[in-house]
């Protein structure tokens, strides 16, 4: 296992380095806007498969995170006008939307097999490692199915021990709520889990009407 500091490299040194690791299948460890996360090449079925057999994780699908909100449209289909205007008040930011998936992912990241979540974290070094890998990765939370999100490097080395490829240390971030988590598959978008983004918030800034 590789450690590297976000307070000693670059974000854009980072990410060559996890362009690498995602590139021959591995998985690294992340901080994001909200919580830390892991995160392998969301193209790669067996690096796909190696992550959830890591956490533990039963059939529940992982998002993907994206570097840009505008490339949300080249992965979703059927977004309504009010779900638009969601993405671009919210994002990048804390918010999980989950649309009908334009591109043929794994069936473990796709919920009834046709749905995906997707994240655009507010955070530069998770815009670089998309941008610069040039693909979608997975993230889903730094932790053993069950147990409590990790704020830090050494939970993760405790759940991990040396089974992450590159561990990217930002410190002990805050304590989340993770992202809010929004289907935006129908005209009236349904709020699945409120995180750091409240409903209130949502409504406020948008004008939509949630269900």
């Amino acid at each position: 296992m590789k450690i590297v500091s976000l307070y000693k490299e670059s974000a854009v040194d980072i990410a060559l380095m996890a362009k690498e690791v995602f590139e021959a299948g591995g998985i690294v460890a992340y901080p994001t806007d909200t919580l830390y996360g892991l995160g392998v090449d969301a193209t790669q079925e067996n690096a796909i498969e190696k992550l959830y057999h890591l956490k533990g994780r039963s059939n529940t699908p992982m998002s993907i995170m994206l570097g840009n909100v505008k490339d949300i449209d080249d992965y979703l289909c059927d977004i309504s006008v009010s779900s638009h205007v969601i993405i671009n008040k919210l994002l990048p930011g804390a918010l999980t939307v989950v649309g009908t998936s334009k591109y043929e992912f794994s069936s473990l990241l796709l919920g009834d097999g046709k749905s995906v979540g997707i994240r655009v974290p507010n955070h530069e070094l998770c815009q670089a490692m998309v941008q610069i890998l040039g693909r979608p990765i997975t993230t889903t939370s730094a932790n053993l199915s069950g147990n409590p999100p990790a704020l830090n490097i050494e939970r993760i080395m405790s759940y991990f021990h040396d089974k992450i490829d590159l561990l990217i240390d930002n410190g002990t971030l805050n304590k989340s709520a993770g992202s809010t988590v929004l289907d935006i598959r129908n005209e009236n978008p349904v709020l699945m889990r409120e995180g750091e983004i409240s409903r209130e918030t949502i409504q406020l800034l948008s004008g939509a009407k949630l269900v």
